[in-house]
């Protein structure tokens, strides 16, 4: 996949709610501390700027001409192509602009110290019969999929999806649902892949660094800070379409340097036009760099 792309993004950049901000800075400070015990040096933490979550990968492949979405062809061998129009229409029908309503209310912490053992097709189902979670998620329990790490590879916390903050212990399953809706634009989730075909991703994952090597006793670390969330009183966080962003990016990475497009949701609902006028940019980069 070519590096330059695109991506929707909520809180990427430095304005995030201040309570998302006191909880990114502890999560990052524990890691830091606890890797520090174990393997000095192997963790790399994100900046407050690039810390998101990605609500839907949009990106693309360019063949004979024309962008295709990635995921649908990297996974199911299939040419579908994007739409960027449709996408905007889908995000009409989807957001109440005029509304006070936030589009999603992300609960973080406090959930069940769980272990999902299901067997593979239980995941076509939300409900977690062998450990007791609140759901089950990719293959985890909420608690497993709270805090996650691989190394090398990134250190991930989650949320998912609650009603309202009044409602903390429903969860609607509105971030999958909605992942879902724009396959007909042709951009599909990068975990509803053939490999997993029953996944059902509903996560309000995000990174909060990587490691650059191997860790010692990273299980140990990983279970540490599922606990240290798992103590948490739940925290929700409420996503406005102020905080959502489709970025055009030359890494993943989305540090300041790497962003070369930014527009924020109210001003693509207001001119449909400029997400087209993005996605024609980044045919002629793909087109340029090949």
């Amino acid at each position: 996949m070519n590096d330059i792309n695109v991506t929707m993004t909520a809180f990427h950049g430095n304005d995030k709610p201040p309570s998302f901000i006191t909880l990114i800075r502890s999560l990052l400070e524990r890691i830091s501390m606890l890797v520090r015990t174990e393997s000095p040096g192997a963790f790399t933490p994100y900046d407050m700027y690039q810390i998101h979550t990605t609500l839907i990968g949009m990106e693309t492949d360019f063949i004979d001409e024309n962008l295709y979405g990635h995921w649908f062809f990297e996974s199911w061998q299939k040419k579908v192509a994007l739409n960027s129009m449709l996408f905007t229409k889908l995000l009409k029908n989807s957001i109440a602009m005029d509304s006070p309503a936030p589009l999603f209310t992300i609960r973080f912490g406090g959930f069940e110290k769980a272990y999902c053992t299901c067997a593979d097709e239980a995941f076509l189902e939300w409900e977690c019969l062998s450990g007791g979670s609140e759901f089950h998620s990719c293959g985890r329990s909420a608690y497993e999929g709270s805090f996650y790490a691989f190394a090398p590879g990134p250190a991930v916390f989650t949320g998912w999806p609650v009603p309202a903050k009044n409602r903390i212990d429903e969860f609607p399953h509105s971030l999958y649902l909605f992942r879902r809706a724009f396959e007909k634009a042709g951009f599909m989730d990068k975990y509803h892949s053939s490999e997993h075909p029953q996944w059902k991703d509903d996560d309000c994952y995000m990174k909060l660094g990587t490691f650059t090597g191997p860790v010692k006793n990273l299980s140990l670390i990983k279970e540490e800070m599922r606990d240290f969330l798992n103590s948490l009183n739940p925290i929700t966080i409420e996503i406005h379409p102020k905080d959502v962003a489709v970025i055009l990016y030359r890494d993943t990475s989305l540090n300041e340097n790497a962003i070369i497009e930014k527009l924020v949701l109210p001003d693509i609902l207001k001119e449909p036009g400029k997400l087209h006028m993005l996605f024609e940019r980044l045919q002629e980069m793909k087109k340029t760099k090949e």
